[in-house]
């Protein structure tokens, strides 16, 4: 529950109790505690959003529907969005060209820095690439249709993630 923390104060008063619920009846995941940091990131930068049902909605399905399931397209086994075979092939082609240049900008550095201890540092990086078709392509999948804004922390986050955890394995590798 300290993740709702994350959230704007005005946020947690309105809808702080309902989340508290519904977390309470999921299992928690790395998923799950992604999704609520990203909404909490998006709920900052965007808090002039308001939340409303659709207004041919009945009153059932007004009562059913929870802020959760209006205002959250980062639950990811249910809404990440469906990609047609037409919109795939430029995912595919920018997670392949990504690859392709961090790989070879990684065996340049490795080729250039061949001495202990920046080769261990080089070594470290060696996932980078593996993860970078991933992290590229966000922003036509699993980000698509959010604020550029909130792709570019998503992003830069993951990848100064990565960054930290190739310079600490760098760093490990090279006190061995």
């Amino acid at each position: 529950m300290w993740l709702l923390n994350l959230y704007p104060r005005t946020w947690r008063d309105r809808y702080g109790a309902e989340m508290a619920e519904l977390l309470r009846e999921r299992r928690w995941s790395p998923g799950l505690v992604a999704d609520l940091v990203a909404g909490a990131v998006d709920a900052r930068l965007h808090p002039q959003l308001q939340c409303p049902t659709a207004p041919n909605e009945s009153p059932e399905a007004k009562e059913r529907a929870t802020m959760m399931t209006r205002t959250s397209p980062w639950y990811c086994s249910r809404n990440t969005p469906r990609l047609t075979a037409r919109e795939q092939w430029p995912v595919i082609a920018l997670s392949l060209a990504g690859v392709l240049v961090l790989t070879a900008a990684w065996m340049w550095a490795a080729a250039i820095w061949r001495e202990p201890p920046v080769r261990d540092y080089v070594m470290a990086f060696t996932q980078i690439p593996c993860f970078a078709g991933i992290v590229l392509t966000m922003p036509l999948r699993s980000l698509r249709g959010r604020p550029r804004s909130t792709q570019a922390i998503v992003m830069g986050g993951t990848f100064v993630l990565l960054a930290a955890w190739s310079l600490l394995v760098g760093f490990i590798s090279s006190k061995i």
